[in-house]
């Protein structure tokens, strides 16, 4: 039996292939889906939210993606690379290492290995991302990941002060952790957005694509 849920979830996947194809503007992209049959506010506002690619202009999402890898790459600079993103999900505060060559690496590790190691598993499942839409989607969705690393920054003093047994220990952790858990959300939607894929491939892919990824950037950072 075919639902109005499974009609607007496949209405909405033809919607992303046109938009990728840049047969369909991201305006007119918004215009149609708040116009199909069982679309609400509410429900337009989250999806917005938790899976923007659709609805934004992919020059503006590639606008994002740059800006937050350069602002990643500055903060790790201005930090001594005591925060370090040093990884494809990785975010630590750690002893200083000093030096643009620690934060240009893990920023290269993290964004540009992460969308390789995407588009390798991708074509592995025999989808055809390009592969500035994975780009765009790993560099945009790495925000909330600045965010937190901009937080981890702000109390690094603090946290350097207390002791390794300390219980405030935990604070950081509790502080960034939903915006690590959003990092993660806009990175599987930005995957599933870039390759089409569709259940059950699509988490499948997702979760190799991350186990590569994170492999790769482990061996690079390691060198």
């Amino acid at each position: 039996m075919i639902t109005k849920t499974n009609t607007l979830t496949t209405s909405e996947g033809k919607i992303a292939e046109f938009v990728r194809a840049g047969q369909l503007s991201a305006d007119d992209a918004r215009a149609l889906k708040s116009a199909m049959p069982g679309a609400s506010s509410p429900r337009t506002w989250w999806r917005g939210l938790f899976d923007p690619w659709v609805t934004r202009s992919q020059r503006m999402q590639l606008s994002i993606a740059l800006a937050v890898v350069v602002a990643s790459a500055a903060l790790t600079w201005a930090t001594n690379g005591k925060v370090r993103f040093n990884g494809a999900l990785d975010l630590h505060l750690l002893p200083a290492r000093p030096g643009l060559r620690t934060a240009l690496l893990d920023q290269a590790a993290g964004w540009l290995l992460t969308a390789l190691a995407f588009w390798v598993v991708a074509r592995a499942l025999r989808a055809r991302p390009r592969v500035i839409d994975l780009l765009m989607t790993v560099g945009a969705a790495r925000l909330p990941l600045l965010l937190a690393g901009a937080l981890l920054g702000l109390m690094s003093g603090y946290v350097e002060k207390l002791p390794a047994s300390s219980s405030w220990m935990v604070v950081p952790a509790l502080v960034g952790l939903p915006l690590v858990g959003f990092f993660l959300v806009l990175l599987f939607t930005g995957w599933r957005y870039a390759t089409g894929l569709r259940a059950p491939r699509v988490g499948i892919g997702f979760a190799l694509g991350i186990l590569v990824a994170e492999v790769m950037s482990q061996i690079v950072l390691s060198l």
